[in-house]
């Protein structure tokens, strides 16, 4: 969280603008699982959270291990934002196995490679 008196909007200019998630252990179970980025008035984020990023339902057959995902992470327009930020994640149905990873970050990487050989025009 920030330390008191310094107030910022995560999601404001270019700095850091993306929720990136790499799923660790294949989703079983599941029918679904949103991943988000939220923001909160407390460290277990769990008071006044409001979303400020989301991938949206992604359906199991996806969540495989290795399998990548991003999101915008939006600015609060009129406000001054929260202390705390992190990641939440939302499952349809019952899980019995998964794992994900998030971090925040100003880019991401999209690993599309072109071959060699082609002209550009």
């Amino acid at each position: 969280g920030n330390p008191t008196g310094q107030v910022r909007d995560i999601g404001a200019g270019s700095s850091y603008a993306f929720g990136r998630f790499e799923v660790v252990t294949a989703f079983t179970g599941l029918t679904a699982l949103e991943m988000q980025i939220v923001t909160a008035d407390d460290a277990a984020l769990s008071t006044n959270v409001k979303v400020i990023g989301t991938t949206g339902a992604i359906a199991v057959a996806s969540l495989t291990a290795g399998a990548r995902f991003v999101c915008d992470i939006n600015p609060v327009i009129g406000s001054k934002g929260q202390r705390y930020i992190g990641a939440r994640y939302v499952p349809t149905g019952t899980g019995t196995a998964g794992a994900a990873y998030a971090d925040i970050g100003p880019d991401y990487e999209d690993a599309k490679y072109y071959p060699s050989g082609f002209a550009v025009l």
